[in-house]
């Protein structure tokens, strides 16, 4: 343990620095200039779960914003119809409400925590998106399923015009 500059504090395993306590009291593991209250540069492992305190808006404003057209969680959000979002993924080439690779590139990070929110909320998206299918697809099964007991009965008739037209001949 040494003093690896004014008001820090560093730890050396095997001649070398393996972590740092800056002024800020931001934890580098693997880094000699931490970013974050822990900052890792390398791989991290969890055997267990990881927490993150609830701080940023559940996504719940999906559901709210569907059902009564808005929402008080989240009032800029706005549900989008598949033909938007393949409008907006053919000029963008990546999903709205998504960073697109360039911004990851540019920022040079990834919030996991930001992302798996974000995540939930496609997700939420996605199943909206497939109830109103399964509404679709089953209306036009029903719909299928008049027009052919509409033919069987049509094919009938044709039959029984055709039979009378014969024994008339």
């Amino acid at each position: 343990m040494y003093r690896a500059a004014a008001d820090q504090l560093g730890l050396v395993t095997g001649g070398s620095e393996a972590l740092r306590i800056d002024t800020g009291q931001n934890v580098g593991i693997g880094t000699t200039a931490p970013a974050r209250k822990l900052h890792v540069a390398g791989d991290l492992q969890v055997h267990t779960e990881v927490w993150v305190a609830g701080t940023q808006e559940h996504p719940d404003y999906v559901f709210q914003h569907y059902f009564t057209g808005f929402s008080n969680i989240d009032p800029n959000y706005k549900f989008k119809s598949l033909a938007d979002i393949e409008n907006f993924l053919r000029k963008n080439h990546h999903l709205p409400g998504i960073k697109s690779a360039a911004e990851v590139k540019a920022e040079g990070v990834w919030n996991l925590s930001e992302s798996n929110l974000q995540n939930l909320e496609k997700i939420e998206e996605l199943f909206l998106h497939t109830i109103e299918q399964e509404k679709k697809i089953k209306a036009l099964q029903t719909q299928n399923q008049e027009l052919n007991s509409e033919l069987q009965t049509l094919k009938k008739d044709m039959a029984e015009i055709k039979a009378m037209l014969k024994a008339k001949n």
